[in-house]
This record gives C-alpha cells, structure tokens and sequence, in this order.
C-alpha cells in the first residue's frame, strides 16, 4: 500500500512539475511582457544588418606622416560630425588631430578601451536582438549607422547620444565600475558603478533611440517629468524583455529592492506635500535627475526615484489600457490622463 502511495505520489509531483516547466518555457519564450514570440522576430533577425564602426581604431592607425591622406580616405566610412568634408585640407584641423593622437592621457584611455574592447561581438549580438524587437514594433524605421568613439573621458556628452540619427557610443564611459580612472577623474562613484558594459546597449535605446518616438513637448512639472521618464524605462524594457529590471533603471539590487518596497512612501510624500504639479527646478532634480540618493530619504534609497515611480505609472496605464499600442502610448502628452489611466495606488 505504502508502495503504491509513493509511485502515485511521485507521477503527481513529476506531472506538477511537467506543467511548472511548461509554463516557465513559455514565459522565457515570449518575454516579460508576454507579447512577442520567437518565431515573430526569426524573419526579422534575418534582414537586420548591425554594424558597429569604430573610429577611434580607425582613427589610431592611421600614418600620422600621412594624417591628410588618412583622414580623406576614413572620411568614405565615417559622417560630417567625426571627419568633416574637406578638414583634412585645413592645416589647423591636421595640428589639433596630431595634438590628440600624441596626448598621453588619450594614449592611455586607448589602449585602455583596446584591452576592454578587443571586439564588440557581446554588444552585437546585444543590438541584435534589442533591434529585432524595435522592428517588431515599429516595422518602418531603420537601424541607424553606429560609430564608437574615445572624446577623452568629456562628460559633458552622453554616453551614447543620436546625431542626425546616427547612433555614438563613447566607449571610454563604459570601462568597468573598477577602472581607477573614474575616481582620478572625480567622477561620483553613483555615476561611474553604471559605467559598465553591460549597460552599453541598454543605454544605447534609454538615452538616444526613444528620443526618436517621444514627442516634442516640453515637461512642465514634476508629474510630466516622471511620465516621461516612464516612458523612457518602459520603451527600454520593450526592448529587453529578458534583461533584469534593476538593470534597466540602472540601480544596484540592494537599490532596487529598497525602491520596490518604498515607492509608496516617495509617491505619498509627493502628493502630500503638493509636489506633483510643482514646476520647482530644484524639487524637479529630487526626484529625477541622477543623484547618489533621493532627497529627503535616507542614504540607501535610491537616486531619481521619480522616474522609478513613473515607470510603474506606465506599466499600470498599459495594463487597465490593453488596446493601447506602445507608439500610441510615447504620443500621448497628458500626463493627468496617464496618471489616471494607470490608477496607481501604491501601498505604503
């Protein structure tokens, strides 16, 4: 009797099983968001074409004897805003490039980014599959021409950043949270822990190919602002649906889990203290500009909380609005109507 218990016991548990795994293999199929399969983006894949150029290789192996020759024959491969027409004709242009292929500090950070990135296959692949995605959604645009650069170290330019939709890549910002540079540099270890490569592609969509469906309307208080930023982390997501969330946002795991568990507590200050629809600068940067914290929290919240709190508006919005398209939804300008839309209620 024990016997026959145990055989019945364990086809339950191997059937239970069976079904854990199914369903499990489907989430894994169709992605976080349910919505796209496979087969859906296999035709899709197959007519992509990622090129990554890279101009600060190109640039470094030129004769610097021949700088002129060399920067007509790149200026074939690369646009105006790297190599402009005619420059390599200007004496002073031909001095200032000798200029920075001599600086040592550039030297460095080159072969620096050589030792990093040998190749880009990893972000390849990456963009592959992020841009399959895009072009499930949005059939009618192109993948833009891509170019990685070394300024030296300007953080004054993004990261990544589109120009005349090309896409740049500043490859000397994304070096390892370890890289020593970053701390001689001065940079705040809450800026130089994202400047990691796995973030590269991700950046790549957040901070350049969403401007390109956001419309033109300025943000005029703080409840605009955590839209838009919603919306910014909730095109990104789309388009990575197997990438973790914390990744996303760009936080730590400790960051994200104190984010999770506190966003009701950020939301309910907000309104209580009448913050939504205030167009106060410096209440807007609390909450949404990077920041090692988020003012008046405590050290171990997380910076620009706002734009966590706006994504999980977003992400209510879509789920009570299931006809809403994901281009319908970067359109929509009326902030109130999101915010109502998305009957966003967290818990304290």
């Amino acid at each position: 009797m024990k016997k026959k218990t145990i055989i019945i016991l364990s086809a339950i548990l191997l059937l239970v099983g069976g079904i854990i795994a199914i369903f499990f293999l489907n989430k894994k199929e169709t992605g976080r968001k349910y919505e796209v399969k496979h087969k859906q983006l296999t035709p899709i894949k197959e007519t992509l074409q990622i090129k990554i150029n890279r101009y600060e290789q190109d640039i470094f192996a030129i004769d610097t004897a021949n700088l002129a020759q060399g920067m007509e024959r790149l200026h074939a491969t690369y646009p105006d805003i790297l190599i402009e027409e005619g420059s390599w004709e200007n004496p002073l242009y031909i001095e200032q490039l000798k200029g920075y292929l001599s600086d040592q500090i550039i030297k460095k950070l080159m072969r620096d980014v050589n030792a990093r990135f040998p190749n880009l296959n990893f972000l390849q692949l990456e963009l592959e599959n992020a841009f399959s995605y895009y072009q499930f959604y949005y059939p009618e645009t192109t993948v833009p021409a891509m170019y990685t650069i070394v300024p030296g170290m300007d953080l004054a330019s993004p990261s990544v950043f589109l120009y005349n939709d090309d896409l740049f890549i500043n490859l000397d910002q994304y070096l390892g949270a370890d890289y020593r540079a970053y701390d001689q540099y001065g940079i705040p270890r809450f800026v130089s822990e994202r400047f990691d490569k796995k973030y590269m592609a991700i950046d790549a969509f957040k901070k350049a190919i969403v401007y390109r469906h956001l419309p033109r309307k300025k943000s005029e208080n703080l409840l605009d602002h955590i839209i838009f930023e919603g919306k910014k982390l909730y095109f990104t997501e789309t388009m990575f649906p197997y990438k973790p969330k914390e990744e996303i946002i760009g936080y730590s795991p400790e960051k994200y889990k104190w984010a999770e568990r506190y966003h009701g507590e950020v939301w309910y200050y907000i309104v209580g203290k009448d913050l939504l629809f205030s167009n106060n600068d410096r209440e807007i940067a609390n909450y949404i500009e990077e920041s090692p914290f988020t003012k008046p929290f405590t050290n171990e919240s997380p910076g620009h909380m706002g734009t966590f709190i706006g994504w999980n508006i977003i992400n209510g919005f879509m789920e009570n609005n299931k006809g809403v398209s994901l281009d319908s939804l970067m359109q929509i300008t009326d902030s109130r109507a999101i915010l109502n839309g998305s009957k966003y209620k967290p818990m304290r």
